[in-house]
């Protein structure tokens, strides 16, 4: 089980196919039961922080931490069947 407390550390992220740097020193800390709203322009890199948080990319600097371990260690099929997003 996930409790949800989530870590973004200094993540930065540029996609590797275009090269566009879409996320420099992100950091916040969401722990269970909290909200955090994302808001910003088109281009601010708000679907680039969901997308990382289920792995469809991994950062290009910095970690992201689910429950004080790094994102990459959990089970990638449990970590997407417990997290939704709309």
């Amino acid at each position: 089980p996930l409790e949800g407390h989530i870590v973004f550390d200094n993540v930065s992220f540029t996609y590797p196919d275009t090269g566009i740097k879409a996320l420099e020193n992100v950091s916040f800390d969401v722990k269970p039961g909290e909200k955090l709203a994302i808001i910003g322009r088109t281009g601010a890199g708000k679907t680039t922080i969901a997308d990382l948080l289920v792995r469809m990319y991994d950062p290009t600097a910095g970690r992201i931490l689910l429950d004080g371990r790094d994102l990459r260690a959990h089970d990638l099929d449990n970590l997407r069947r417990r997290i939704g997003y709309v």
